[in-house]
């Protein structure tokens, strides 16, 4: 068994060479993996005497295509429209959060006229002390014997 070892791993070694040999010569990575392989020692030795590939001259690139000054006008044109385009949705997105913070200040205000603040508890006047409160016995704490939240005395 360990004799069979041995041949795999020297038959894998010549190759990993012969593949190693091939593409410094410009060839098939493979061709030279399978000579060593299968051949050891005289394939390595034969993908060594083999002649280098030349490699294929590279193809010129073709220039790119010149725009017209009419497509230039067109595309800077697009341009400018679609940037337009954006500034007035952003715009709009600002004016319509502007609107529901001005209404939703003033329902607050609303509800708080009305002794309808369901969202203020008990010490939290200090946050906001500038939302009038019209009916301070909702806002006493029993904590602080009947003192009004963020009234301090």
């Amino acid at each position: 068994m360990e004799i069979l070892i041995s041949i795999v791993v020297v038959a894998l070694a010549f190759a990993a060479l012969g593949a190693w040999i091939a593409s410094q010569k410009n060839r098939d990575g493979g061709e030279g993996f399978i000579l060593g392989l299968l051949f050891g020692p005289i394939g390595v030795i034969v993908e060594a005497v083999l002649p280098t590939l030349s490699q294929p001259a590279p193809q010129p690139l073709e220039p790119a295509p010149q725009l017209t000054e009419e497509e230039k006008d067109r595309l800077e044109s697009e341009r400018r429209r679609t940037e337009a385009q954006e500034r007035e949705k952003k715009l709009v997105a600002a004016r319509e959060l502007e609107e529901w913070r001005k209404a939703r200040i003033e329902q607050m205000r609303r509800e708080a006229e009305a002794g309808q603040v369901r969202y203020w508890q008990c010490g939290q006047a200090e946050k906001s002390p500038d939302l009038a409160i019209s009916d301070l016995s909702r806002f006493l704490c029993p904590k602080r014997g009947g003192q009004a939240a963020g009234i301090s005395s």
